[in-house]
C-alpha cells in the first residue's frame, strides 16, 4: 500500500513539474514573439511572428507552404536576386521545380543571353501579372548594397497584384532597422544570433 502511494504521489509530482514546465516554455515562446514584433517593426493587427532553428529553416518551410497548399502554380513567375543567400535562393528554385514555376533574375551586371530562365538588371522589366514570388536580400553580407525595399515594393503593388515579397534580413538587421509594418513586405526573416541573440531564425509575416 505504501509503495503504492509513493508511485502514485511519485507518478503525480511528475506530472505536474511537465505541466508546469511546458506551461513556462508556452509562455517564453509567447513572449519571445512579442519581442520579435516589435524589433522587427511589425504591427500586432497584421502580422504573426513564427520562429524557428534558423533563417534557411524559415526559407524552407515557407516555400514548401507555398507548394504544399497550392499557392504556386505552374503559370507563375519567381524572381531571384543574383546576390541573394543560398538560404532564400534554394528553397525557391527547388519549389519551381516541384511546380514548373519560372524564375527570374534580378542581376547586379548584365548577363549573356541565356534561353533557360530570363534574367536583367531592370528589376520593372521582370515584374508582370504573373509574378507570384519575389525574393531579395535587404542588404548583401558579399556587396554591403543595400536595397530600397520600401521603394520595391510601392512598385510591386502597382503591377503584380498576387505577389508576396519575401525578404532576407539577415545582414541587414543589426545595420538597419527592419520596420517591417513601414516597408510593406510580406514576408522578413532574420536570425537572431546575428543580433547577440539566441541561434534561432525568426520570420514575420
Amino acid at each position: 500500500m505504501i509503495s503504492q502511494l509513493l508511485l502514485a504521489n511519485s507518478f503525480l509530482i511528475s506530472v505536474t513539474v511537465e505541466m508546469k514546465k511546458t506551461s513556462v516554455l508556452n509562455t517564453s515562446k509567447d513572449e519571445a514573439r512579442k519581442v520579435a514584433l516589435t524589433l522587427l517593426g511589425g504591427s500586432h493587427d497584421r502580422h504573426k511572428v513564427f520562429l524557428g532553428a534558423n533563417a534557411s529553416s524559415m526559407f524552407e518551410n515557407l516555400a514548401r507552404c507555398f507548394v504544399d497548399r497550392g499557392s504556386l502554380k505552374e503559370s507563375d513567375d519567381i524572381i531571384l536576386a543574383s546576390e541573394n543567400h543560398t538560404a532564400n535562393t534554394i528553397p525557391w528554385i527547388e519549389a519551381a521545380g516541384k511546380t514548373g514555376a519560372r524564375i527570374s533574375w534580378w542581376t547586379q551586371h548584365p548577363l549573356p543571353r541565356n534561353d533557360d530562365f530570363d534574367h536583367s538588371t531592370d528589376f520593372d522589366e521582370l515584374l508582370s501579372v504573373n509574378t507570384r514570388l519575389i525574393c531579395l536580400s535587404h542588404s548583401s553580407n558579399i556587396l554591403g548594397s543595400i536595397r530600397d525595399i520600401r521603394l520595391i515594393c510601392e512598385k510591386v503593388r502597382q503591377k503584380c497584384p498576387r505577389a508576396h515579397i519575401i525578404i532576407d534580413g539577415v545582414a541587414s538587421a543589426p545595420h538597419v532597422n527592419p520596420a517591417v509594418d513601414y516597408l510593406g513586405v510580406d514576408w522578413y526573416c532574420v536570425s537572431f544570433h546575428k543580433l547577440f541573440g539566441p541561434h534561432l531564425g525568426a520570420m514575420i509575416g
